[in-house]
């Protein structure tokens, strides 16, 4: 799947994601969700390993959806 992204998501992944070079490509890994919290501009970091139960269902949700 191909996503298009604004140049200020692309300078996130490029300067935050985990580089890889291979056969001549570069790929980027972001292994985290972030939550919104109350306070303007903070949010939560989640690694995937330690992800709520709720999250987890409504990815598994979605995918299933996508899916059909």
């Amino acid at each position: 799947m191909k996503i298009k992204v604004t140049k200020e998501q692309s300078d996130f992944i490029k300067q935050n994601g985990s580089r890889v070079e291979a056969n001549d490509k570069k790929y980027y890994y972001i292994p985290f969700w972030f939550m919104e919290t109350e306070i303007e501009g903070v949010f939560e970091e989640l690694s995937f390993d330690k992800l709520p139960e709720a999250l987890k269902k409504e990815i598994k949700s979605n995918r299933d959806s996508q899916s059909h």
